[in-house]
């Protein structure tokens, strides 16, 4: 009889550890599944950044403009992904015996799909279309409308209008772009970046509709050792305007490695309307730019 006993003890206990075990180990993996995921998604989050730096000088006053512009990129499913580029401008102007005057707003996101090439060491191609949202407004006071305006205007002409409907305010645009690479040998790549847009007007104090951009910037860089540095000549087209064209020369020099980047740039307009040439206003402009990928 008591062998018995023992025998239905043993039997109950392994029936237990057999139904216990798996729940423990099914729940042990349900506590540890949430933390494998969540770094599986921020691992493939892509994050840009620029900090750029303008102004302007004359007997009356001066103007120093500054533009930020923050970006993230998520790339999904074979190639394509999506993100978004936001713009800032920030201006304080100091008139000749005056008091200083300051005005910060942001521009209007760009939200875009985008998509990237497969991997290829010696080409890659990226492109992108996206809608901005109409986040920038001007002041109705008269004295901040016009800074507001003039903060706008040289934080997209310090980097030669390219991309300038993230400055542009009271418009929803429309843009399609693309950027290519090709490593022609170890240390020479040769870049291009092209794109198009058309904005609508959404304000009633203006008559004006919109405009269509259209621009275009290639650009040869040197690598060594980390290093590169790169000389970048751009052209950008903004109809309707009395001169649409607006040609301008940059340089920028960086370092790279596996998941990061930094470079400072700098740039001069050359022709009018912001140019040095002819009654253009002279207008150069330089930043910093940063890239976090995975």
């Amino acid at each position: 009889m008591s062998r018995t006993v023992t025998v239905l003890r043993l039997g109950a206990l392994a029936g237990w550890l057999c139904v216990t075990q798996p729940v423990r180990a099914d729940a042990g993996a349900s506590t540890e599944a949430p933390s494998q995921s969540a770094p599986i998604w921020l691992e493939k989050l892509q994050a840009h950044a620029e900090l750029g730096l303008s102004g302007r000088a004359d007997a009356k006053s001066r103007l120093w403009v500054l533009s930020p512009l923050i970006g993230l990129d998520y790339p999904f499913s074979h190639g394509f992904g999506i993100g978004f580029d936001w713009a800032f401008a920030l201006a304080a102007e100091v008139p000749a015996h005056q008091n200083v005057q300051a005005w910060a707003a942001p521009g209007g996101p760009l939200l875009k799909v985008t998509y990237d090439s497969p991997d290829n060491l010696q080409h890659q191609l990226k492109l992108y279309a996206g809608l901005s949202v109409p986040a920038a407004w001007l002041p109705r006071d008269t004295v901040r409308r016009a800074l507001a305006r003039t903060g706008y205007a040289m934080a997209a002409g310090s980097r030669g209008l390219w991309n300038a409907w993230l400055w542009v305010p009271e418009q929803m645009a429309l843009a399609l772009g693309a950027a290519w690479q090709s490593r022609l040998n170890e240390h020479v790549t040769l870049r291009c970046d092209a794109a198009a847009a058309g904005s609508v007007s959404l304000s009633w104090l203006t008559s004006d509709a919109g405009a269509l951009y259209a621009q275009l910037a290639p650009a040869l860089e040197l690598h060594a050792a980390g290093l590169h540095v790169g000389l970048r000549p751009q052209a950008v087209l903004v109809a309707p305007q009395r001169d649409p064209l607006q040609i301008s020369l940059g340089a920028y020099l960086g370092v790279a490695f596996e998941h990061w980047s930094i470079d400072a740039n700098a740039l001069c307009n050359l022709d009018e309307p912001l140019g040095w040439t002819g009654s253009g206003l002279g207008v150069c402009g330089t930043w910093l730019s940063a890239e976090v990928s995975p």
